[in-house]
């Protein structure tokens, strides 16, 4: 890949050693990738939420160490753009990729990443204050509700909810419909499946990252 193919690619990358932040850089800009580097991972979502990026890469050493009450804005930004892990591989200085999220889903590489991003173009991260509201939920793929999976909501915003869910029909980009019988207004909502943390891969609740749409739309 030439410089010419990824000279508007603007990347996040999130790093807080100095030393693995130049290591990074460089890398990236012998790729043709710029870069703007945040210190910490709720530092990422506010400057996501205020400049357009192309992707994410997060340093290995702090995806150990997301504080609990950001873990759901941190989560809802590694799935909005294409995200990766990075990690230096020993005395070569070779960097692994590690992708998160089905927007960087395949790439094995620094240049396949930054390739993937091309294509994605620049982006703002919509950051929602959520609120930690546990309301009862019926989930269906259907508008009749002919399949009913009873939950509950793990947290709540405007656009949209984090669900407790375990089943694996649920998949991305698949249109649900929602009830709420707790909520002030009954009536079904259709909402879009936008991530899902899948059971036993982290230590945090399972479930599904729904947006809601206007019926309208």
């Amino acid at each position: 890949m030439n410089r010419t193919e990824t000279m508007d690619v603007k990347l996040l990358l999130v790093v807080k050693d100095q030393k693995r932040e130049r290591h990074y850089f460089d890398v990236l800009n012998e790729h043709g990738a710029t870069c703007r580097a945040v210190s910490s991972l709720p530092d990422a979502v506010t400057t996501a939420s205020e400049e357009p990026h192309c992707g994410v890469l997060v340093d290995m050493q702090l995806m150990l160490k997301i504080p609990s009450a950001q873990r759901m804005d941190v989560e809802d930004l590694l799935n909005c753009l294409p995200s990766a892990t990075l990690n230096i591989h020993g005395p070569s200085g070779d960097i692994r990729i590690l992708p998160r999220g089905v927007k960087a889903s395949g790439c094995t590489s620094v240049e396949h990443f930054i390739k993937q991003c091309a294509c994605s173009g620049p982006k703002i991260f919509f950051h929602r204050k959520r609120d930690p509201i546990h309301y009862n939920v019926t989930l269906d793929i259907s508008p009749e509700f002919t399949s009913p999976y009873k939950t509950v909501c793990i947290d709540y915003s405007a656009g949209g909810c984090f669900l407790f869910c375990v089943r694996e029909d649920f998949t991305v980009g698949r249109t649900v419909w929602i009830t709420m019988p707790d909520a002030v207004s009954e009536s079904p909502r259709k909402a879009v499946v936008c991530w899902i943390r899948v059971w036993g891969t982290t230590q945090s609740i399972p479930g599904i990252g729904v947006r809601f749409v206007d019926v309208s739309d």
